[in-house]
């Protein structure tokens, strides 16, 4: 039995994690919630009060965000940047989609299962 699911010999998959940087939890909660009932994403985290430093107007801001990580599939990641854009509170988001090399075959099966 295959409980590894392994890329094709392209070297891509169906399966994508985005990386969203929110202003804060509640931000985040709103996004997953829209996405998840939109069935886009199969799962959403929340990773609250991560610190982060980056340069914003001439200067390096030190802030608490929320990092939040959407499990969705390929064919789904421009439409949900789009979203997430018109649903986000900062001028440039943080969307990073990020490529699913391996897994566990049961969980991307689950994936599968519940996006449309």
């Amino acid at each position: 039995m295959n409980l590894i699911h392994h890329v094709d010999f392209r070297g891509m998959s169906d399966y994508r994690v985005i990386e969203v940087v929110c202003r804060d939890e509640q931000e985040a909660k709103n996004i997953a919630r829209l996405l998840l009932k939109r069935k886009q994403i199969a799962c959403a985290n929340l990773l609250p009060k991560v610190q982060s430093l980056y340069w914003w107007k001439d200067r390096v801001v030190n802030d608490f965000e929320c990092v939040l990580l959407l499990k969705t599939k390929a064919k789904h990641v421009a439409s949900l940047i789009e979203e997430i854009k018109s649903n986000h509170s900062y001028v440039v988001p943080s969307i990073l989609a990020f490529d699913v090399k391996e897994g566990n075959r049961a969980y991307l099966d689950w994936i599968d299962e519940e996006i449309v």
